[in-house]
C-alpha cells in the first residue's frame, strides 16, 4: 500500500480523538447536526498552527471532503453500523463470528477512508496556507474556525442551533489550552 504523505494531521487527530470525551462530543455533532468529524478536527488542528481560516479555505475543505465522505466513508459507516446492530440474523450457514469479521474489515476500510480524507485536508492546508508555526490562542481560533464551518453548512440553518453546542467538543480537544477572549460564541443564524 502507498504511504500517504507525512500524516501529521492524522496522527494529531488520533491523539485528540482518544482524549476523554472527544469521541462522544464529535459523534454528537455528527449525528445531531450533520458535521463532518474530519473537518471539525481539521478546524482545531489548523487553529494550533495557522491564523484563522478564511471562508474560502473552509469552503475548499468542504468541497474536497464532501464528495469523498458521501461516496466512500458514509457508505462504509452505514454498512459497519448495519452489521453492528444486527437488524437481521445471518443467512443460513453463516456464523455470527463471520459477520463480525466482515464488520471489522469494513471498520478498517472506514478508518482508511477517514485517513485518506484527512490526507486530502492536510494537502489542501499546505497548498493554501503554506508553512505552519506554533501559535498561542488555539482554543479561541478553533472556535472561530468552527463558527466559519457552521456558517458555511446547512447546520447554521437549523432552528435553535447555537455555537455553544460545539463547546463540549472544543473543551475536550483543548482541555489545557488558554481560554478564549469571548470571540466566536455568537448564535449562528
Amino acid at each position: 500500500m502507498e504511504k500517504l504523505n507525512a500524516n501529521i494531521f492524522w496522527d494529531w487527530s488520533i491523539e485528540r480523538y482518544r482524549r476523554e470525551g472527544v469521541d462522544e462530543a464529535a459523534l454528537k455533532l455528527q449525528d445531531e447536526c450533520g458535521f463532518n468529524i474530519n473537518i471539525l478536527l481539521w478546524c482545531c488542528w489548523t487553529a494550533e498552527i495557522y491564523p484563522d481560516l478564511s471562508e474560502m479555505v473552509v469552503l475548499k475543505a468542504i468541497e474536497i471532503s464532501l464528495p469523498w465522505a458521501k461516496q466512500v466513508t458514509i457508505p462504509l459507516r452505514r454498512a459497519r453500523q448495519a452489521l453492528k446492530f444486527k437488524p437481521c440474523s445471518p443467512p443460513n450457514g453463516i456464523s455470527e463470528s463471520t459477520v463480525e469479521h466482515l464488520r471489522q474489515i469494513i471498520k478498517e476500510a472506514e478508518l482508511e477512508a477517514e485517513k485518506i480524507e484527512e490526507t486530502m485536508l492536510e494537502s489542501l492546508t499546505h497548498e493554501l496556507l503554506g508553512e505552519a508555526g506554533i501559535m498561542s490562542g488555539a482554543k479561541a481560533r478553533a472556535r472561530r474556525n468552527l463558527e466559519t464551518y457552521a456558517l458555511l453548512t446547512s447546520t447554521s440553518d437549523m432552528h435553535g442551533f447555537h455555537m455553544l453546542f460545539m463547546e463540549p467538543f472544543i473543551q475536550c480537544v483543548f482541555p489545557y489550552a488558554e481560554e478564549a477572549t469571548g470571540a466566536g460564541l455568537a448564535e449562528v443564524k
